[in-house]
């Protein structure tokens, strides 16, 4: 072709008003610079022992905090507004200074309950007992129907009931339902019927003491932003039935629950008395943004996300966590300097991106919490967020097929968000996409303990994208000789192709309520 050929064939895509990137897919090209080689640098140094498990407010954060900031930097990503960092402060609290009393008698943390949620104000509740059967209001079992519990102390009996065959009364099968996995159907009934605390009695309650006393040994934080909400929130206990016999009496409530009491609505002789004493220190915590500019429609923005922090260190020992979360720490990094070096090769994209990276996930999602309750852009300009919570490992459901990720999600607020994955799938990777989680009634309740939830509660459509719970899973074991950097790197590009495809495509992917 000659000279005169290249030019008119140039002015013709010019006229047509499809640019140079959206004509060439450019996308294959950067998504080759994500490397199992650098996803690997990077994680050696985050998830080495001089990182000191990364916990949100203290030092290992801090270095990750540096390094994120100064890798931003040398990639040639610009401060937004002057900064790369938005810090926000959180309460550290001591768990153990929570103390459950009936007149004489005191119950111990951990060895008779626990309690949700970590960032209620301290304070002191006292009100009377009183039993609420399963706490259950549906039309095939309602057991409260009828019952005030204002001002009360409500103690309730954990799942769902059963007929004689076995079988669950609800659902009709062997298999329980939403009121088994959803504590919060349960709690929000009684937080609307004005009931002052929520007692839940497990009856597996000592088979899970050792597991209970590892979790709970960590002082628990909470946002500083959100002493609001504490005041406002209802504390819920999971207690033994040990303490659930001593708190109601033999009369009202029988070891082992083989049977289903008929003395929902009784109260206890006696008033309970609930005191929340804690330690309460202020730490400094951060989420590192990194922001790309759009070119035609940069007021919209896709947020890519995974979080930094981990669990610190616990008897001198380092929690590395390098699949929890390093591996999505990394994998954002990769992403980040893909999508800049395309800006700077002319094929900038033409919605904005915020590579974010969040501290205080192990903590209850706080960092994620505060960006979306605290956005540095307009929430109502995000169109998506995808985000990535350990994807270098393999579970047990998949020793013989290492090369899948879960997607949970995707098409709970917008189908065209899951449509758009799959097509990167088909078009761009051998990942196997597995939706076993996808369900928000899911038991293990995935959807809602990472920090794509704290966009999807502000109805913004998400991805998030994660490899299982696998036996390291929380412990000093989680190392970097353990990452799988072939399957970390082609669940990044799959990342990236969507996101080059969220970024660039003529039209906001709608809501599934928008059509």
């Amino acid at each position: 072709m000659n000279i005169k050929n290249i030019t008119l064939n140039l002015l013709l895509l010019i006229s047509s008003g499809i640019t140079t990137a959206q004509d060439v897919d450019k996308s294959i090209d950067y998504a080759q610079t994500i490397t199992s080689e650098e996803l690997s640098k990077h994680l050696h140094i985050l998830a080495s022992d001089a990182y000191e498990g990364r916990e949100t407010g203290y030092k290992g954060q801090k270095m990750t905090e540096e390094y994120l900031v100064n890798y931003y930097k040398s990639i040639g990503i610009e401060a937004h507004k002057n900064t790369y960092v938005q810090n926000f402060e959180v309460i550290l609290r001591d768990p153990e200074k929570v103390d459950i009393s009936v007149q004489n008698k005191s119950f111990s943390f951990i060895d008779d309950y626990y309690y949700y949620p970590p960032g209620i104000q301290d304070t002191i509740l006292v009100g009377k007992g009183i039993y609420g059967g399963y706490g259950i209001d549906d039309p095939k079992y309602n057991d409260i129907k009828g019952i005030e519990f204002k001002n009360q102390i409500v103690i309730i009996k954990n799942g769902e009931p059963v007929d004689k065959s076995g079988k669950y009364i609800i659902t009709g099968e062997k298999t329980a339902g939403v009121w088994s996995a959803m504590r919060e159907k349960k709690v929000k009934i009684f937080k609307e019927k004005g009931a002052m605390a929520l007692l839940i009695i497990k009856t597996d309650y000592e088979d899970n003491l050792d597991r209970l006393k590892n979790y709970f040994s960590h002082k628990t934080m909470g946002l500083v932003a959100n002493k609001e909400k504490g005041k406002a929130a209802m504390p819920v206990f999971y207690i033994s039935e040990k303490m659930a016999i001593q708190l109601m009496g033999k009369k009202l409530f029988k070891k082992g629950m083989s049977k289903p009491l008929k003395v929902v609505g009784t109260e206890i002789d006696n008033e309970i008395t609930i005191a929340f004493n804690r330690n309460n220190n202020i730490l400094t915590s951060s989420n590192v943004l990194a922001y790309i500019p759009g070119t035609d429609k940069k007021d919209e923005l896709i947020v890519v996300s995974a979080h930094y922090d981990h669990i610190g260190i616990d008897d001198e020992v380092v929690y590395n966590g390098a699949d929890d979360d390093g591996s999505g720490t990394v994998a954002v990094l990769e992403m980040a300097q893909a999508f800049q070096l395309a800006k700077e090769q002319g094929y900038g994209s033409r919605r904005s991106l915020l590579f974010l990276n969040v501290s205080g996930e192990e903590k209850g999602l706080l960092g994620s919490e505060y960006y979306s309750d605290h956005a540095v852009f307009p929430i109502e300009n995000t169109i998506a967020n995808l985000n990535i919570d350990m994807i270098g490992r393999v579970d047990e459901a998949h020793t013989n097929d290492s090369m899948y990720v879960y997607i949970i999600g995707s098409d709970m607020l917008s189908q065209e968000l899951h449509n758009i994955n799959e097509q990167a799938k088909e078009k761009y990777s051998d990942i196997k996409l597995d939706y076993t989680y996808n369900d928000k009634e899911d038991p293990n309740r995935f959807y809602y303990r990472s920090d794509h939830y704290n966009f999807a509660k502000h109805n913004i459509p998400v991805i998030f994208y994660f490899t299982g719970i696998h036996e390291d899973y929380h412990k000093p074991t989680d190392t970097v000789d353990k990452i799988m950097f072939g399957k970390l790197e082609e669940i990044t590009r799959l990342v990236f192709h969507t996101a080059w495809e969220l970024a660039n495509r003529e039209d906001r992917i709608q809501l599934i309520d928008e059509k």
